[in-house]
């Protein structure tokens, strides 16, 4: 197996990402390999309790060059659900205090 730059080569073209999970909840990684499913078979490695590897493996013939553009908008993807994650999880009491504010005015 060749390796360049998060690209494996193998019989079949893959790209490999590397995600650290004290960053990426695992949630969030499975949020994001869902996103990808349509276009990737997603598979997900656990190097350690820190690290993961997702395997995407495109679903119709890609080159080099489209799996390193994939593996790019995948990192993208994950940290952004990540970072939706902590946002509602800071703003869930703001959140909820509104909508009952507006339940309570509106009865």
């Amino acid at each position: 197996m060749d390796q360049t730059e998060g690209i494996s080569t193998t019989d079949a073209l893959q790209a490999v990402v590397e995600v650290n999970l004290r960053v990426v909840s695992a949630e969030a990684l499975l949020k994001a390999c869902h996103w990808f499913s349509r276009e990737f078979i997603c598979e997900i490695r656990n190097r350690d309790e820190h690290v993961a590897d997702v395997i995407l493996t495109p679903r119709n013939p890609a080159s080099a060059s489209e799996l390193a553009l994939a593996s790019g908008a995948f990192t993208t993807s994950a940290m952004d659900f990540a970072l939706r994650e902590k946002i509602e999880a800071k703003t869930s009491g703001i959140r909820d205090l509104l909508l009952a504010k507006a339940f309570s005015e509106s009865g």
